[in-house]
């Protein structure tokens, strides 16, 4: 039997592909907790990576947590079990949370208008009269968008924002602030389309001071981070001892440099993996975390559910494909900064991937966190 040139070269291509799909597969497999160590280092080496912190959790219990490479290769500090990271866009499960306490307490409900619980009205100019609720802020569909506030530099280098959060919300949507536009809501009708938004999840923020009637921070703090014992968890740098932290690894920032946003509540939070593996309990084993119920079934069942069965879209978390494998989470990045926060909810692991780099890519080291959680 004759092959033609351009079916033998196609066979030939789909054998190396699979060659490559194989080896592949056979690298993310994990044996044992010293080569699942041995091939995180691998990755860091591979991939010029400053350091990974990393957890892994099971039927909510906290298989490891621990962190490899430097937290500031500039100094030569290295990365311990409680090393804290800036965690990006996954500090938004906080307000979350939060909110949904608040919810629990019946201070309000999830369709009604955020407007009455504020100073002012909040409405997408192009659809004066569709109410803004707390379900679209938490699901992503509020119209709410970040489009304006990407024209301002909102960084604070090297020490804490001054700017209060209120006085923030206030320049955002109050009319002639400064941070005022038309363009901080987008053309589609307020709960159609989805779209994740730091300046929603800072508005959610907000909300929890206006409900609660103390600051999101000290909230926070009362309701969350004590009771789960977070000790390695702040949202401001003030406080905090610098060589417990992870520097941010990226040329346009001055060498050992560290930074916070105003919009702080949607990517500002400092976490070590041992602490933020409490929030990823939280979340897999139905609002406990060793004996702490932090939300009531209930409240997670509603948050994981997504928001169309043809969605992937839940509220603040969603599914995505990792490595051909589907996982319900959220992930982060920001200037020297990439986060990974997953869980499976049929197999009841958890797993998260913290980094001090720019834009990295930490497919790999989650799946291998997922493979060894498998092992247990």
């Amino acid at each position: 039997m004759k092959y033609s040139p351009i079916s033998f070269s196609l066979f030939i291509s789909i054998l190396l592909l699979l060659g490559v799909s194989c080896k592949k597969t056979n690298y993310l497999k994990v044996k044992s907790k010293d080569e699942l160590y041995s091939k995180l280092e691998r990755e860091i080496s591979k991939k010029g990576l400053s350091s990974i912190g990393f957890a892994v959790t099971k039927n909510g219990e906290l298989l490891l947590a621990d962190a490899i490479g430097q937290a500031d290769p500039n100094s030569g500090i290295a990365c311990t079990p409680t090393t804290q990271y800036l965690i990006s866009s996954v500090s938004k499960i906080v307000p979350l949370i939060a909110l949904m306490q608040l919810y629990e307490q019946q201070k309000f409900q999830l369709d009604d208008d955020i407007s009455a619980y504020l100073p002012y009205s909040i409405r997408n100019p192009s659809y004066p009269n569709d109410k803004i609720t707390f379900r679209m802020l938490l699901n992503q569909t509020s119209s709410i968008t970040d489009l304006h506030q990407n024209n301002f530099d909102l960084y604070t280098y090297g020490s804490d924002c001054t700017t209060a959060l209120s006085t923030y919300m206030q320049s955002v949507f109050g009319s002639g602030g400064t941070y005022y536009s038309n363009n901080n809501f987008n053309s589609f009708t307020p709960g159609k389309f989805e779209e994740h938004t730091r300046l929603g999840m800072s508005l959610a923020a907000y909300l929890v001071e206006r409900i609660s009637q103390q600051s999101f921070e000290q909230y926070c703090q009362s309701a969350i981070f004590t009771p789960l014992n977070m000790t390695h968890t702040q949202w401001h740098l003030a406080g905090l001892v610098p060589s417990f932290l992870a520097v941010p690894q990226v040329p346009s920032i001055s060498t050992g440099s560290q930074y916070t946003r105003i919009d702080f509540p949607a990517n500002g939070l400092r976490s070590s993996a041992e602490d933020l593996s409490k929030l990823l309990r939280v979340f897999v084993m139905k609002g406990v975390c060793n004996g702490v119920q932090v939300l009531s079934a209930s409240s997670v069942e509603t948050l994981l559910t997504t928001n169309t069965s043809g969605s992937d879209q839940a509220f603040v978390l969603y599914y995505t494909e990792i490595n051909s494998k589907r996982y319900l989470g959220i992930s982060g990045g920001d200037k020297g900064v990439t986060t990974e926060f997953y869980f499976d909810p049929a197999t009841a692991i958890g797993v998260l991937a913290l980094n001090n780099d720019d834009d990295t890519d930490l497919k790999n080291t989650v799946t291998l966190l997922f493979n060894y959680g498998a092992l247990q």
